[in-house]
């Protein structure tokens, strides 16, 4: 690893990595050596990113794409009742938003944890909490598309990069440019509200694989104030805590 020249708004540490199988594995091993709360590792290929169920991968081809992990100590982190992912994905939605695009993008959150941009996934967050709540840490991956033209794999949808849209960004400006907006997401008191107007499908009709494998459908509502998803179902509203 070495130290990646990089204003941090977290006062953490910044590294860089070639390659990586996680830097998600590496931000953990960054903690246990003692590194600063705020401390952020990017990699400039990821082999085996974590996704947010076993089994699951985000692979960044080298150049392809920007992925990074950041970890806070809870007691560095400002109480908030909203889901950390969905903080951290409106702070990346203003980000794409802000970037000059010929024609204006449409961004979006899929609960509860990917970002759309027009109307294909772009990019994807895992957080992960160690224990205990008070004293333990929280580990913050982000990947998201870049330079990809083409996309191998068994995708159920294909996603898209800011290259396949028609914008070129290379990952250590993708990444200044992104991280004071997460910053201000994550200590934004209305960023339920913010969310919410950026949420995937809202007012549609949805299927939700629902924890232990049950789908559920309903209207797409809103969210409540710790981020479940509203459902509103020929039964009544619904509220979501995990689905996919």
């Amino acid at each position: 690893m070495t130290p990646l020249a990089l204003p941090n708004p977290w006062g953490g540490s910044c590294w860089f990595v070639e390659t990586a199988g996680s830097t998600m594995s590496l931000a953990l091993e960054l903690e246990a050596r003692g590194e600063p709360s705020g401390t952020l590792v990017q990699a400039g290929e990821q082999t085996e990113g974590m996704g947010r169920h076993v089994g699951r991968r985000w692979e960044s081809p080298r150049g392809s794409s920007l992925a990074f992990t950041v970890f806070w100590r809870s007691e560095a982190l400002r109480p908030h009742p909203l889901a950390i992912s969905l903080r951290l994905g409106l702070g990346v939605c203003r980000w794409l938003e802000s970037l000059p695009w010929a024609v204006g993008p449409s961004v979006s959150l899929k609960w509860p944890n990917d970002l759309y941009l027009n109307g294909r996934k772009v990019g994807g967050i895992l957080v992960r909490r160690r224990l205990p709540f008070e004293t333990g840490s929280v580990h913050a991956g982000l990947g998201i598309n870049l330079g990809q033209r083409e996309f191998k794999g068994d995708y159920r949808h294909t996603p898209t990069s800011l290259a396949a849209e028609g914008l070129a960004l290379e990952s250590g400006k993708a990444l200044e440019g992104l991280l004071p907006l997460l910053a201000q997401s994550l200590e934004e008191v209305q960023a339920r509200e913010a969310c919410e107007k950026r949420l995937w499908k809202l007012g549609d009709c949805l299927e939700v694989v629902a924890p232990g494998g049950n789908p559920v459908k309903g209207q797409v509502v809103g969210l409540t104030q710790e981020g479940k998803l509203i459902l509103e179902t020929p039964s009544g509203q619904l509220e979501l805590s995990s689905g996919e």
